[in-house]
């Protein structure tokens, strides 16, 4: 394929791969044990509106993880954002007084085949893709 200046590619190809981490305000323990996988659920529908591919999701009770395959027209900022917004939003009609922390962790991961048996740290919430090769 050759680039040719001021000529539209036919199609595009985009493969963005990210873990995305980010915690509760404070880091306190403001998400209860038995609505983790409630908010994991929601905060995959909130992806799926954008097309946002959620490969693992995990967490504790003061952070999550996501393993997310991001579109070419948004930012992980932005994709960042919309979850943390439409997530505190949903889990103050659930409990009291719960807000994320300013900011995030992330970075760009390869794609892996592995993630079919992508796993959740049962302590951390850390998203593990061990290779069982």
């Amino acid at each position: 394929m050759s680039c040719v200046r001021g000529k539209a590619l036919s199609r595009i190809s985009h493969e963005l791969f990210v873990h995305v981490m980010f915690s509760t305000k404070g880091r306190h323990t403001t998400i209860p044990d038995d609505m983790k996988e409630r908010l994991w659920a929601h905060i995959e529908s909130i992806c799926k509106q954008d097309k946002i591919g959620v490969h693992a999701i995990g967490g504790t009770t003061n952070h999550v993880h996501l393993l997310l395959e991001t579109p070419p027209t948004l930012s992980m900022e932005e994709i960042v954002l919309k979850i943390q917004a439409e997530s505190a939003e949903w889990m103050n009609r659930q409990v009291d007084n719960f807000s994320w922390q300013e900011g995030y962790g992330g970075c760009s991961i390869s794609k892996s085949p592995r993630w079919k048996d992508a796993e959740v740290h049962p302590k951390s919430g850390a998203v593990s893709c061990v290779d069982n090769l």
